[in-house]
């Protein structure tokens, strides 16, 4: 074999393995790339903003509620539409649905409301 075969044949081997090199780091980098987008994005925790009954009814009258949890203990947790998160408690239990069964019609909204 002459020099200038073997160095043709070299560049050639360089050149096959610099190609399979960059195929497989964009395959693995596309690889990647997919699984990160495959993957659920955690939510963050909210604050809870403790809110005295009085404030949580105006809340409600204003129509600024999306959901209302109601515990047997009187807690209530209410979402914002804004998704911040307030909790109260309740005078008499089912006092908050008192509040909310007659703003469907008031705010042109359905407020979801839970109860355990």
């Amino acid at each position: 074999m002459t020099k200038i075969r073997i160095l043709i044949y070299f560049f050639l081997l360089i050149f096959i393995l610099i190609s399979l090199f960059v195929s497989i780091f964009g395959l693995i980098k596309k690889n990647n790339s997919n699984n990160l987008k495959s993957e659920p994005i955690e939510p963050t925790p909210f604050e809870i903003i403790e809110i005295t009954w009085p404030e949580a009814v105006d809340l409600i009258q204003n129509c600024q509620i999306k959901t209302v949890f109601q515990k047997h203990n009187l807690e209530v947790t209410l979402t914002h539409k804004d998704n911040r998160i307030f909790k109260t408690i309740e005078p008499k239990i089912d006092d908050i649905f008192k509040e909310t069964n007659h703003l469907r019609s008031d705010c042109n909204d359905i407020i979801q409301t839970i109860t355990e």
